[in-house]
């Protein structure tokens, strides 16, 4: 049936109401409590000794409660303790991971290493301790032997352990806590190794998922060390050069479990194919050439520059499809590998023109318009790098130069005036006319 809204009713009606939840709330806790201390279950015993000792008797497994000293030494379950296990990056539950609660105070220390234990070995309880396990919510529910302090503790084998000391006051129907996991990190560790013996100067980069690059030194003998790796999909960059100086990059793609210690080597770096090519075009020694590489979703490039003669040349280069760049022309390359792969590379020389105006015809001053390539699996960072811009002259003009004969996504912008992107095609002669709005129109 529909819910209902109560409306008014007076102060006597609401204290009414908070009254007969709070009678059905400790009515609910008091049948879990006498639910646990049933005649037949043993009960725990305090600390025999001072703080971080353990009560005395056997043990028993996850769900259950360990056998204490003799009946009376502990104080009875008066409360409940309702708690919830998350995954500390995201907040999502975590499932199946055992829960300890035992009476006192224990070091922190001393408390993930029993809960471990008993994830490991079920029979391995501190005596009197209490152990259940995170439902598909992360929840779980115990009754405490309060009041007082309980240590908390839970382990996931996925996940590293956490504790968390709770204090609970005389009174206390319901206590809360949670624990928040960290999911167990991995490790690669490897060998960079070149014919001629240990490498020259070179690193490896762990790539995240958003292109951003953490770094790792090659020590003189060619190892590589990157600890506390999230587990997943990671990709790893090797970055030297070669005898002649030219850049020598090389991909690893792999998935890592929980807790990996992978060994990765890289082998033979002067084995590996050179990519060798001449700039035929507008181009003049010192002009940046890049060649990029996917790497799962991120996008992974380097650069070298044109040498005399128009000729540029990429070493280390291993068996993939990569996007030569040179000025406004991307152009596909596939390595199939071989000692040197020759590619030649025309360089555009077309141009776009047009005119920037604002809602009411007028010309716009000082726009900015910039060119940047479609249909490329690139990430922003990098199309941005290979950005053609200009400014709008005093009549709104502008032309962009040198541009391929493709498709181009345009971005205009002024001040005071709505950004605008469009698509367009670089090989269409007709000069274009960008028409700006004002904000709220």
């Amino acid at each position: 049936m529909p819910a209902r809204r109560a409306h008014g009713g007076g102060r006597s009606t609401l204290l009414a109401a908070l009254g007969a939840s709070a009678v059905l709330l400790a009515a609910l806790a008091a049948l879990a409590i006498a639910a646990w201390t049933r005649p037949g279950r043993p009960s725990a015993a305090p600390p025999e000794g001072p703080r971080g000792t353990s009560r005395s008797g056997s043990t028993a497994g996850p769900g259950s409660r360990a056998p204490a000293g003799s009946a009376g030494d502990a104080p009875a379950a008066t409360s409940l303790l309702r708690g919830r296990v998350n995954e500390s990056a995201t907040g999502s539950p975590v499932e199946g991971a055992l829960v300890l609660v035992v009476f006192g105070r224990l070091p922190e220390e001393q408390a993930l290493a029993a809960a471990e234990a008993a994830l490991a070995d079920p029979g391995s309880l501190p005596a009197g301790a209490a152990a259940s396990r995170s439902d598909a919510q992360g929840s779980f529910l115990e009754p405490l032997e309060g009041p007082g302090t309980f240590s908390v503790a839970a382990a996931h084998a996925d996940f590293l352990p956490a504790a968390r000391e709770l204090a609970v006051a005389p009174g206390t129907t319901v206590a809360t806590v949670e624990l928040r996991l960290v999911r167990r990190l991995a490790r690669i560790r490897g060998t960079v190794r070149s014919s001629g013996g240990p490498p020259g100067p070179a690193s490896v980069h762990l790539l995240g998922t958003d292109g951003s690059l953490r770094n790792a030194e090659v020590g003189p003998d060619g190892s590589f060390d990157l600890d506390r790796v999230p587990p997943g999909q990671r990709t790893v960059v090797l970055r030297a050069k070669d005898a002649e100086g030219d850049p020598i990059e090389l991909l690893r793609s792999f998935d890592l479990e929980p807790g990996d210690d992978l060994e990765l080597d890289f082998d033979d770096l002067a084995g590996k194919t050179a990519l060798v090519g001449r700039v035929h075009g507008p181009a003049e020694p010192g002009d940046p050439v890049f060649l990029c590489q996917q790497a799962g979703a991120a996008t992974v490039w380097r650069d070298t520059r044109v040498r005399a003669g128009g000729t540029f040349r990429f070493a280390g280069v291993e068996p993939d499809r990569y996007y030569l760049i040179v000025g406004p022309r991307v152009q596909e390359v596939d390595v199939a590998g071989g000692e040197e792969v020759l590619v030649d590379v025309v360089v555009p020389e077309g141009s776009l023109r047009g005119s920037v105006l604002d809602p009411d015809g007028s010309p716009v001053p000082s726009a900015r318009v910039a060119a940047l390539p479609a249909g490329l699996p690139f990430d922003r960072a990098l199309l941005a790098r290979l950005a053609v811009e200009a400014r709008t002259d005093a009549e709104g003009r502008f032309v962009l130069e040198p541009l391929d004969d493709a498709k181009y996504e345009l971005e205009v912008s002024a001040p005071g005036l709505v950004p605008h992107r469009l698509q367009v095609d670089a090989g269409g002669a007709r000069p274009l006319e960008l028409k700006l709005e004002r904000p709220g129109r």
